[in-house]
């Protein structure tokens, strides 16, 4: 591109008035280069290390171009990946059971909760909550949106299945202990309606809670669709876009950070491009590397967005480390090549160790027995060779092309100390006398290095900082709610799951699919046929004659008698 547009940037220029703002603005780039000479190679610049940076750029642009193709071909190659339990559990073995008794069978139900508000009284002598969930009991059975189901209502108000003693019983785990939130439980009994009909009609008593009350709507239909209701609020949400789009959220709101920690390291503002361009390359790299694979090797739909957060880690990481010893040789003077031959030397080495060792420890998690976890270890462990390759090649190269123009010419600022004449002093007397201002002043100025001298002499006072640091959140540890259930990974604001966050506080609602206990008469209804059968047959040899009967039969007397 570099050699295109000097070779015809003057036609550019030339151009008509009737062509399209993109190639006047091309045309403008490309003069500004010619004029300052950004693209004309470094005197120091090999011609081999020049070509081959080239070739290496004109790649990464090529995978740039085709990025869109190769991420979209890689989030479409992802799929559900659940839990497997491990083959012979008894549970696999009643699970098929169940299914051969009731095909079809409705898993999970519906969760509503009524929660009284401050100054209201409690939910057990409430008319307005009995009356509540009376008409919930009478509205999915009837109408014809729920009906469908043939649901099953159970709540502290309603009339029990299984007689009054059963129904006491039940009635004090639909309460909680403070008595200010009952729960009415809707058990579908078969799949024969549409959920979308049926949550309609939820959301029509989330927007009508009784008086006083504030009505939470959860459940596993409710959770997996993205509904339910939070305080008498519904809301929509997409469980399947959201955890990508939350992850990047969260990547663009530290990325500023991170940028601000490698510009306080590195002199040049404009160098802070570069990290940006590696993490793009990366990524692309990665969803090459990885779409291939797909196949022998299931990738859950959360992983491309745990490898975007892991290919930044590892990109800005490497980038802080070539940036600031770059930066720093370049302010001491050295030639643009030599400054790059050492800086990947030092720095590359670095990069490679730390990178093979993040690979190895993602790629060793494929030997746990979870298809959801060997995706993610063997995709992430992709990301990281990919990170370490591209940072290793390209951001070489695009320091050499475009260093010049990233950087501009800096020289070296040299002050002259007076020196005295009084006579020789011997040759390490005058090397203290002949030193570097610029140096000191650089050295006193780093916090980086004023940060490693403390670290250095007081590790344990840097200890104690830290500790300082996060103690807000150290004293927070007792109250967190620590939870690592399969709705880790929705979205936090889905009232549905809001919703189970609370019950979750009063009672043990578990992930809301109740067990199925199936009790089934033994299988022995062939073999008292057979009893019958033989008992039949013996009545009518005793009314037989059964002399005449062995007689034909051939059976001595005795035998026949027995």
């Amino acid at each position: 591109a570099a050699l295109a547009w000097r070779r015809e940037g003057r036609r550019f220029v030339g151009a008509r008035r009737g062509d399209r703002p993109g190639e006047q603005r091309c045309a403008a780039l490309a003069v500004a280069a010619m004029q300052r000479g950004w693209w004309k190679r470094d005197a120091s610049v090999r011609p081999g290390a020049w070509s081959l940076a080239l070739f290496i750029l004109g790649v990464a642009a090529t995978l740039v171009l085709l990025g869109k193709v190769l991420v979209t071909e890689m989030f479409s190659r992802t799929r559900s990946i659940g839990w497997v339990t491990p083959p012979g559990s008894p549970s696999l073995t009643s699970t098929e059971h169940v299914q051969q008794l009731f095909p079809g069978r409705m898993r999970g139900g519906i969760v509503m909760a009524v929660e009284a508000l401050p100054g209201s009284e409690g939910v057990l002598a409430s008319q307005a909550v009995a009356a509540f969930s009376q008409n919930v009991s009478a509205r999915v059975k009837t109408d014809w949106r729920a009906a469908q189901f043939e649901p099953l209502v159970i709540g502290y108000h309603l009339d029990m299945p299984g007689g009054p003693q059963v129904g006491d019983i039940v009635r004090k785990e639909l309460v909680s202990k403070d008595e200010r939130m009952t729960v009415i439980f809707i058990q579908p009994t078969k799949l024969a309606g549409s959920w979308n009909d049926a949550n309609d009609l939820l959301q029509e008593f989330c927007g009508a809670p009784p008086s006083g009350y504030t009505l939470h709507i959860t459940g596993m239909p409710a959770v997996l669709s993205g509904d339910g209701c939070f305080g008498g609020v519904h809301a929509k949400v997409n469980t399947r876009d959201m955890n990508f789009e939350l992850i990047f959220k969260a990547e663009l709101c530290t990325v500023p950070i991170a940028l601000l920690i490698i510009g306080s390291m590195v002199q040049y503002v404009r160098l802070l491009l570069l990290p940006m361009i590696l993490v793009v390359v990366s990524f692309i790299v990665t969803a090459a590397l990885t779409t291939p694979w797909m196949d022998v090797v299931p990738i859950a739909h959360d992983v491309p967005a745990a490898v975007v957060s892991v290919t930044m880690a590892i990109c800005l990481d490497s980038s802080l480390f070539f940036l600031s010893k770059f930066s720093e040789q370049h302010t001491d003077g050295w030639p643009l090549q030599s400054n790059i031959d050492e800086t990947t030397k030092s720095i590359g080495h670095t990069i490679t160790v730390s990178g093979t060792l993040v690979a190895i420890a993602f790629f060793g998690s494929m030997l746990l027995p979870e298809a959801n976890i060997q995706g993610s270890g063997f995709c992430m462990g992709i990301a990281a060779i990919a990170c370490v390759g591209t940072s290793i090649l390209v951001m070489p190269s695009l320091l050499l092309v475009i260093g010049k123009m990233l950087t501009g010419t800096v020289f070296r600022n040299l002050h002259l100390q007076p020196v005295e004449l009084s006579g020789f002093r011997g040759e390490r007397e005058e090397m203290q006398e002949m030193r570097d201002p610029a140096k000191e002043i650089h050295a006193e100025r780093s916090h980086w290095l004023t940060m490693m001298r403390f670290i250095d002499h007081s590790p344990v006072g840097a200890i104690l900082m830290v500790m300082v640091l996060m103690s807000p959140v150290l004293a927070l540890l007792p109250e967190l709610n620590i939870s690592a259930d399969r709705f880790a990974l929705m979205p936090m604001e889905m009232p549905a799951l809001q919703a189970l966050r609370r019950l979750q506080q009063d009672f043990p609602v578990g992930i809301l699919e109740p067990y199925a206990i199936v009790v089934t008469a033994p299988e022995q209804g062939s073999v008292e046929h057979l009893s019958g059968e033989l008992k039949a047959g013996a009545d009518a040899f005793k009314a037989s004659d059964m002399a005449l009967l062995s007689a034909r039969m051939g059976l001595e007397p005795d035998r026949a008698v027995a």
